[in-house]
């Protein structure tokens, strides 16, 4: 059996994922080719390469008012040709259009291919490319045997619109706990709630518009406790400087401490066994699930739709549909005046979901669901041939 994958780029933090997949695949005999445009590898060692770097046009776009890039592989049709793959699981519109592509190949030689993707964003209103886009969109997503979801929310969203049969992937980029780290977390909950002085906020990612990160200053600025505050600031990003200054103008530069980014997981891992809880009040799914890994209750509005798994039917922080800076420190004022227990139930329910949904095993094992690989270890040979000879 051969799976391919089609993802117009992939990111250092997908590596351990895509490495453990192939490896649970070759023990059963099942090839995996991932096309994409490039590949961030981040350190990561392989022997034998299963990652197909086609030659790729790069744009840089702007749509709904977030820069993102445009990567078009204008020999991807020629590689599946090539390759000649039993089933296809692409990305989702965000790669268009190597979705078409895809689309046309699957349907000129009758392979089935698998949609992966989020579905749609909450309470974002659709660009004007993406409106224009509709139809195509349409085509190439009720063409698809089935959906992998990122979130529950792409599964309502996409058996609600196109009526398909979905498996739920929830995205992650780490393993799940071993007992001693659980238990480690848990012990550590236990004990930094019980004397939240200081209490330590944590906010982790790019430090651009999209995230909203003046909303938490301005919301810090308007907390008046007996407790002092400090908030950790890690990621880097162009509005740094401006941040600072913000700060300064707030007159809670003492409050705020700018980390950069920080690459070291054992330095991340001490800044986050020590955070009682974190505030993410723009766009981010994983970021949301890094903390909680940590046993860190989260306090997040809208992102990519994985927040509501993680954080409401988790119970494990505060979701704010339609944030502002009075309804962030209206947020972080109630967790301040919680008791402590109230506080480590939510941070022990952050580590459970995590534990029990949101991590590469279960990812693992969703995608392996989806794309039927328990049932289908061998393939129909006869079917085979004959899209073999159709492809010659």
């Amino acid at each position: 059996m051969r799976i391919a994958m089609m993802q117009r780029m992939i990111c250092g933090y997908q590596m351990p994922f895509y490495l453990l997949l192939n490896e649970r695949l070759k023990r059963k005999n099942i090839y995996l080719n991932v096309f994409c445009g490039s590949t961030q590898d981040n350190g990561y060692v392989y022997e034998d390469t299963f990652f197909s770097r086609l030659f790729q046009i790069k744009f840089n776009v702007k749509i709904g008012g977030l820069q993102d890039k445009l990567i078009i592989l204008p020999t991807l049709f020629a590689a599946l040709v090539k390759y000649k793959p039993d089933v296809v699981v692409a990305e989702d519109i965000s790669a268009m259009p190597n979705c078409i592509t895809v689309l046309l190949y699957c349907k000129l030689f009758k392979i089935p291919y698998i949609v992966w993707g989020l579905g749609a964003i909450p309470n974002k209103k659709p660009s004007r490319i993406r409106v224009f886009l509709e139809p195509v969109i349409s085509v190439f997503r009720k063409g698809a045997q089935s959906m992998l979801c990122y979130s529950s929310y792409a599964e309502d969203y996409y058996r609600s619109k196109y009526k398909k049969r979905c498996h739920i992937a929830y995205n992650s980029t780490t393993m799940r706990h071993s007992p001693q780290e659980y238990e480690k977390i848990q012990a550590n909950i236990s004990l930094k709630y019980k004397n939240p002085d200081p209490l330590n906020i944590t906010f982790i990612g790019r430090l651009i518009p999209q995230k909203k990160i003046d909303l938490l200053l301005a919301a810090i600025s308007k907390i008046q406790t007996g407790i002092p505050i400090r908030l950790s600031v890690i990621g880097d990003g162009n509005i740094k400087s401006g941040l600072s200054q913000l700060c300064q103008r707030l007159n809670i530069s003492d409050k705020v401490h700018f980390l950069g980014e920080i690459s070291d997981h054992r330095e991340k891992a001490r800044i986050f066994m020590n955070t009682h809880l974190g505030v993410l009040p723009g766009l981010g799914g994983l970021a949301v699930q890094e903390m909680m890994w940590y046993g860190i209750p989260v306090i997040a509005s809208s992102a990519d739709g994985t927040e509501q798994d993680l954080i409401v039917k988790g119970k494990a922080g505060v979701y704010i549909e339609k944030i502002d800076e009075n309804k962030l420190c209206k947020a972080i004022l109630s967790f301040i005046n919680m008791g402590c227990d109230a506080k480590a139930l939510l941070a022990l329910n952050a580590l459970k979901v995590v534990y029990e949904k949101y991590n590469i095993d279960s990812m693992l094992d969703a995608f392996e669901q989806c794309v039927n690989i328990k049932n289908n270890t061998n393939c129909d040979m006869e079917k085979y041939e004959q899209r073999t000879i159709l492809q010659k």
